[in-house]
């Protein structure tokens, strides 16, 4: 994939740090036309370079504000295992999150159960796995393709890259690729491995139109996000309606699509509830607490997952072994790293050592 490389030019001198705060701001008011969204999506997924293809994920984000919630159903993820590797699964599970400024919340379930299911007689809490995480971290890593071109590196918008001190440098394309495309060299200072290039396009509201993740020693390409068609949905303001993402270092292809978008409408509050049923488990990833939850708050609190573990072992009159609570860590893993891009960085940088 040769043909995807160019020279990078870094550029420097006042007269180019004012071009990049002009269109660092650019950039921020484009952010700021989204007041309101309601996505739907789907996503394919292909192993062999797009010659054969398998639904990856359907899902919905809605943001208002600093709010957001996304839902989908994902059909093909990676699943740790125990010796660091990763096996892939087909059976479909349901994921459910809210995040804002303050707050995180999420569900996950197979898809296959109600989400109503009644507890177990026999320990009390049902397949429901969900977590809270106060204040929110990394939420970007979750929600699907399409944040990227919001936050740039699935964590923080390039504003907030800004105010943090990152570097952030313009770049000139010698050889491919339109030389009128800002282009942005992102190096966060909390990732020891990565660093970004992002294009931007002023005839799209200077949107994000493509973003490189490279190995921030090497300078190494592992993988490219590309908007591939997008829809004016305010004057000179465009939305990405179809984003391809494809690993430099194997065949792995993502192709996602909006289906269906509604801007800067009126979302009702209740549309960013989401509420623990009763019988989940239920981890605080902030204290590391384990709760079987009631009718509108925890019924039973364990403060370990040793303690969570003696418990168990005690409903289920069991002499020793944890399966459950393999289960629950596997789940808590699985939470915090199944959706979408994240498996790709991990598929990608896992294969680094082996390359």
């Amino acid at each position: 994939m040769s043909e995807l490389f160019c020279l990078i030019l870094i550029l420097s001198g006042p007269e180019t740090d004012g071009r990049l705060a002009a269109v660092l701001k650019q950039h921020e008011r484009y952010l700021q036309a989204f007041r309101s969204l309601r996505v739907e999506l789907v996503a394919d997924v292909s192993r062999d370079g797009g010659k054969s293809w398998k639904r990856h994920a359907e899902g919905t984000w809605r943001k208002d504000g600093s709010r957001h919630r996304f839902t989908s159903t994902l059909f093909v993820y990676e699943v740790p295992e125990a010796d660091g590797s990763t096996s892939t699964s087909f059976d479909p599970y349901f994921l459910d999150m809210f995040f804002d400024e303050e707050h995180c919340r999420e569900l996950s379930y197979p898809a296959s159960q109600p989400k109503d299911e009644p507890p177990s007689p026999s320990n009390g809490y049902n397949r429901i796995r969900a977590a809270i995480v106060d204040p929110p971290s990394w939420f970007g890593n979750r929600v699907g393709p399409l944040w990227l071109f919001f936050t740039a590196d699935s964590r923080y918008s390039l504003p907030q890259h800004a105010e943090m001190g990152s570097k952030i440098r313009l770049v000139e394309k010698a050889g491919r690729g339109d030389p009128d495309l800002p282009t942005i060299e992102l190096t966060p200072d909390y990732d020891d491995d990565l660093k970004y290039r992002l294009v931007l396009d002023p005839a799209k509201g200077y949107a994000i139109v493509q973003r490189e993740t490279l190995l921030k020693r090497s300078g190494e390409q592992l993988a490219i996000h590309r908007v591939v068609e997008s829809a004016e949905v305010m004057p000179g303001i465009h939305f990405p309606k179809r984003v391809r993402i494809t690993s430099t270092r194997d065949d792995t292809v993502l192709d996602v699509r909006v289906t269906a978008l509604t801007v800067n409408q009126p979302i009702a509050d209740e549309a960013f509830v989401v509420k623990f049923p009763k019988g989940a488990m239920v981890v605080n990833q902030q204290n590391d607490e384990i709760y079987i939850w009631g009718e509108d708050e925890p019924a039973l609190v364990f403060k370990s997952y040793d303690e969570f573990a003696a418990w168990e072992r005690e409903q289920l009159g069991q002499g020793g072994g944890r399966p459950v609570l393999q289960f629950l860590l596997a789940n808590a893993v699985l939470l915090t790293g199944v959706v979408l891009v994240i498996l790709l960085r991990r598929r990608l940088l896992r294969r680094r050592g082996t390359a």
